[in-house]
This record gives structure tokens, C-alpha cells and sequence, in this order.
């Protein structure tokens, strides 16, 4: 059964989750919710209201409360399979897809706090696990383009980034200021510290004709020189005070 191969990147993913420093009873609110998107709900209402380490305690709970629900699930499909009941396989199944969706969707909330928590190296670790399991998980992409440039990982964030913009070019993060066109300016910074200059030039100039900023062309940087070097930062510095 392909789930199966899921079990190795879960387990680490709870590993890796318990590391971002969970205080116990820290979430705020009368009641702790009952189900895993009532975790995950109260988890970005934390993180939206700047409660991080509040934020990632939820989604830490609603991550754990997945993963009973996987284990609960992988052994009524064990049984099924035993007994041949073909009902309970395709429940269980049914079950495993939904905890494993929840298991991505609380571990990237669990990412992005992280990232918050200046705990960059937990964060940059559960949004690779993320993409062990769902390689196309926008939210994750964009959180881990973001934590690599910060860990001065360019090439990989750029490559991030560009995985993100392939399958989603529009993409709007719904828990914070930020969406597509901060992950290209993130490449187009990530190209002028790898000294590819070309490339980041050919970034912000897109950059600037969707902002509408002045308009300007390849021949306003002489990029052989420090001065077109310099006028491309000056650039890259005004799109980021845009977007």
C-alpha cells in the first residue's frame, strides 16, 4: 500500500514538531478545541494576533491529534486488509488521506511559528518533511523559500521559490501580508547574492512593471559596472518597500 511509505516521513514530522518549543496549557481561550481543525483554526488565530509560540502549541496539539488519527485509521486498514473487509479498508483509507492533509497543513502552521521564534533551522526541517509528503504544498514552499534566504541558502531558496511559482504563480499566503510577489523578490535578492546579476535584474525589472514603478529597461544597468551593480540594489531596495 503506497500509505504505507507515508509512516517514516509522519514519525519524523512529530520529531521534529515537539523540538519548537511547546509550553504546556499556553494556548489561550476557554476551551481547548476538540478537533483537529479546531487546533489548526486557533493556531492561526494565534499566529495572526503575533501569539507565536501560542500559535505553534496549537498547531503542535492539532499535529498530534492528527497522527492518532492516522495510527487509529492504519489499524483499521491492517484489520481490513486481514479480514478481507473491503468496507473498512476504503474507510480507513478515506480516514488516512484526511489525517495525512492535516498532518501537512498543522506542520506548515508549525513552520511558519517557527520561523517567528527565530527557530530557523526547526522550521526549515518540518517544511522539508512537509514536502516528503506533499511536494506541492504552497504554503510550505513559501515558508521554506523564506527561512532559506534567512539561513543564506539562496540557490535553494530560489529553488523553492520556483517550485512554488510552477504550481501556483499567484499564490497569496492567508495568515500574514504576503504572497507571490515577495517570494520573487526573495529570488531577485537571492540572484544578486549569488552574484548572478542578469537574472536579478531580469526579476526586478518584472517586479517593477507589475508595481507600476517608473519605468525602466535592461539599458538603465550597466551591470559590468559597480554603479549598474548598484543602481540594481537601489532597485531590489525600492520593490521591497512596495511589496
Amino acid at each position: 500500500m503506497k500509505r504505507c511509505k507515508l509512516l517514516l516521513p509522519i514519525i519524523l514530522i512529530l520529531a521534529f514538531g515537539l523540538l519548537i518549543g511547546c509550553e504546556d496549557d499556553a494556548t489561550t481561550g476557554p476551551v481547548d478545541p476538540t478537533t483537529i481543525s479546531g487546533w489548526l483554526s486557533l493556531g492561526w488565530s494565534e499566529y495572526e494576533s503575533g501569539d507565536y509560540q501560542d500559535a505553534a502549541d496549537a498547531f503542535n496539539d492539532g499535529l498530534n491529534l492528527a497522527d492518532s488519527q492516522y495510527w487509529d485509521a492504519y489499524g483499521d486498514w491492517l484489520y481490513g486488509t486481514q479480514t478481507g473487509d473491503q468496507q473498512l479498508i476504503d474507510e480507513a483509507v478515506a480516514r488516512m488521506d484526511e489525517a495525512v492533509d492535516y498532518i501537512v497543513k498543522t506542520a506548515t502552521g508549525l513552520g511558519w511559528a517557527a520561523i517567528e521564534l527565530d527557530d530557523l533551522n526547526g522550521g526549515n526541517n518540518v517544511f522539508d518533511i512537509v514536502y516528503g509528503i506533499n511536494s506541492e504544498y504552497g504554503d510550505a514552499l513559501a515558508g521554506q523559500s523564506i527561512v532559506l534566504q534567512i539561513l543564506e541558502e539562496y540557490t535553494q531558496s530560489n529553488k523553492k521559490a520556483g517550485e512554488l511559482l510552477a504550481v501556483d504563480d499567484d499564490w497569496v499566503f492567508s495568515h500574514k501580508d504576503v504572497d507571490y510577489l515577495d517570494i520573487r523578490l526573495v529570488r531577485a535578492e537571492n540572484y544578486f547574492l549569488l552574484a548572478d546579476f542578469e537574472a536579478s535584474l531580469q526579476e526586478a525589472l518584472s517586479l517593477n512593471e507589475i508595481v507600476g514603478n517608473t519605468v525602466l529597461s535592461e539599458a538603465d544597468f550597466n551591470l559590468a559596472t559597480i554603479e549598474g551593480r548598484t543602481a540594481l540594489m537601489n532597485l531590489i531596495d525600492a520593490l521591497d518597500d512596495i511589496i
